[in-house]
């Protein structure tokens, strides 16, 4: 009876060990696709190698293939991670000469990680020769395409002094999108100082959604502005408001 009841535990734990879960059907339909020369199927099958899923193991040699592949097929996010990847040596041989060409290639495609890894490799100066202004004109691509570590590493360059701030209706945008990425720790640590800072900035330079987040956050807590070196601040920015403008929530409503 005992033997019995072992096996027929034993079989149902074996059904359970290959049981077709509703992952697993993806997985395969996924590795189909990838198989076929699907360029998005590639770039995700490699995310999974990279990162391990199910029975599959991290294994970044397998990832930077795939990530190749799907490159060579035109895939732009798959040629930024790839030539990251060569750059960095992930799961292959360094190669920052080829690694360079991908990330460039993908940056032509539009995408807006390959864009600020170019406004990062012009910055260091890795592969090329350190050139800021270009570095700015490639972190300022990320930034109109809504990455806020764009937005971020244009501003830094802004702030360091390394170049000269665009014009107010070219950086307005860009203030406002680092704002909302400080007030929801996207992509940056939270922080409603820097938040606050960043919004009332593209407000000044006229982001009109910035100024109704000014006026509305006024409005609920009239001291929100405190928390900044508001005298400093606004001395700075050309065309800004006087500190006791700036308080009153209605003068950013007009």
């Amino acid at each position: 009876m005992k033997s019995l009841l072992w096996l027929a535990l034993g079989g149902t734990l074996c059904a359970a060990a290959f049981a077709t879960t509703p992952e697993r059907m993806a997985l395969r339909e996924l590795s189909a696709r990838a198989a076929s020369g699907d360029a998005g199927a590639l770039r995700r099958l490699a995310y999974i190698h990279e990162t391990g899923f199910d029975s599959i193991s991290p294994d970044a040699a397998e990832a930077t293939r795939l990530y190749g592949e799907a490159a060579r097929l035109g895939d732009a996010q798959g040629a930024s991670l790839y030539g990251f990847r060569l750059i960095t040596g992930e799961g292959v041989v360094p190669d920052t000469t080829q690694g360079v060409k991908w990330i460039y290639l993908a940056a032509m495609q539009g995408d807006p990680r390959a864009a600020n890894n170019m406004g990062w490799l012009l910055t260091s100066g890795t592969g090329m020769p350190v050139d800021s202004v270009k570095a700015a004109e490639w972190y300022y691509d990320a930034a109109s395409a809504g990455l806020p570590a764009g937005a971020y590493n244009l501003v830094g360059l802004v702030e360091s002094g390394a170049v000269e701030a665009p014009s107010d209706s070219l950086m307005a945008p860009v203030y406002a999108l680092l704002g909302g990425a400080y007030s929801r720790g996207q992509g940056v640590p939270y922080s409603f100082p820097r938040s606050v800072e960043y919004f009332l900035h593209a407000a000044v330079a006229g982001d009109v959604a910035s100024r109704r987040v000014i006026a509305e956050m006024l409005q609920q807590m009239p001291d929100a502005l405190d928390a900044l070196p508001l005298d400093s601040l606004l001395r700075a920015w050309p065309g800004a408001p006087t500190p006791d403008m700036a308080r009153d929530p209605f003068f950013w409503e007009e």
